[in-house]
């Protein structure tokens, strides 16, 4: 008996989802423990325990041991960033290594991006998030200095519009 109890208390406790459920036979020595564990369960990232639920993840809170939805912070500077462990992480690098558990969150070189998808900062749905190198991440651009058009500006000096790109890491430019 102290043994089905023990095991109910160490999936609680490491899983929060896992259900015990035994019973006795009567004039038998017999228990049968049953284990189910739901699919949706919560996931250990960085000593801190999350959840990813309609298109949103949650953050057990240490002090309440209540749910909070991280999806719910104000943004900043168009980001949602959250301080996990005293360190600041943006919320959609913690979707994606939620889902993708062997990715390197902390690799924050120019080939380890994640893009949104749609352009939409606040849209962190695992969907929209996709890993991408700096390069293709700036493809993504709908503003540059103010501007709408993305590549395209007036040079004054030469009063024409001017067009640029960048191939490979070389600027090409055209005046029209």
């Amino acid at each position: 008996l102290t043994l089905i109890f023990f095991l109910f208390f160490y999936f609680y406790l490491k899983y929060r989802q896992a259900f015990v459920y035994y019973y006795f036979i009567k004039n038998k020595i017999e228990i049968n423990l049953f284990l189910i564990i739901i699919v949706k369960m919560s996931k250990i990232m960085m000593d801190n325990e999350f959840k990813y639920e309609d298109n949103k993840l949650y953050k057990i809170d240490k002090r309440t041991k209540k749910w909070v939805c991280c999806n719910d912070r104000k943004p900043n500077k168009g980001y949602i960033y959250l301080n996990v462990n005293g360190k600041h992480f943006l919320l959609h690098r913690l979707v994606y290594k939620y889902h993708n558990p062997d990715w390197d969150m902390t690799n924050t070189t120019h080939d380890n991006s994640i893009d949104h998808i749609n352009q939409n900062k606040l849209d962190n749905k695992i969907e929209n998030l996709r890993v991408c190198n700096h390069s293709q991440n700036q493809q993504n651009r709908t503003h540059y200095g103010g501007k709408l058009i993305r590549g395209v500006s007036f040079h004054k000096g030469k009063n024409t519009w001017m067009a640029q790109w960048r191939i490979n890491g070389k600027e090409k430019a055209k005046h029209f």
